[in-house]
């Protein structure tokens, strides 16, 4: 009879423990699901729309960001900080806070990097699952820079074009090459950091 008993215990338990995690999981999903209106034979609709979980697209890291922030320490012969958070800029969709690639505190200029990845979508990738990330990073650059700007801050891009193409005045387009020696590409990017500092300060 006791073990009787207990079978039930344990079958009460069970199943709570189960109606616990159902109500969990359900209660995540309702919390990324949106909905939409759409029309069917003349008649309109709310439909759920999940989104799956929300998170930010991967940050994209180059050894031009290395670049930049190595260059703009020897410009200014100080170290400066990389991967630093833009004051209140935070993702819409996680809350997280938004990134520079480099910092120097003492004259509060922040710089990024910006390889190719960042400027074109060209199907899936290690950066960018879908175009979902590639236009969702757009978004999270432009809060980024809505907050340099609030804060003040001096702000310097470094488009992939400055140390990885050449411009040829024949076709009126840039020659790449993603195979460009290091040196030479941190030699492009420093000239290229100089003038637009020049244009800062």
């Amino acid at each position: 009879m006791a073990a009787f008993f207990m079978n039930v215990l344990y079958y009460i338990l069970f199943t709570a423990l189960l109606m616990v995690i159902f109500l969990l999981v359900l209660d995540k999903l309702n919390s990324s699901m949106d909905t939409q209106i759409v029309e069917i034979d003349g008649m309109h609709y709310m439909v759920p729309v999940f989104n799956g979980f929300q998170k930010d697209p991967r940050m994209i890291k180059d050894v031009g960001s290395v670049l930049v922030c190595e260059s703009l320490a020897e410009i200014m012969n100080q170290k400066v900080k990389m991967n630093y958070p833009v004051p209140g800029a935070k993702s819409v969709t996680t809350g997280n806070s938004i990134f520079a690639d480099c910092y120097h505190p003492e004259t509060d200029t922040m710089a990024d990097y910006h390889p190719k990845a960042h400027w074109k979508y060209e199907g899936p990738t290690i950066y960018n699952n879908d175009e979902n990330d590639f236009y969702d990073r757009h978004a999270l650059e432009q809060i980024k820079k809505e907050h340099i700007s609030k804060n003040k801050i001096h702000y310097v891009e470094v488009p992939h074009l400055v140390d990885m193409c050449t411009y040829n005045k024949d076709t009126e387009e840039y020659d790449c090459d993603e195979h460009k020696d290091r040196a030479k590409r941190k030699e492009s990017i420093k000239n290229y950091l100089r003038e637009q500092l020049a244009m800062i300060y």
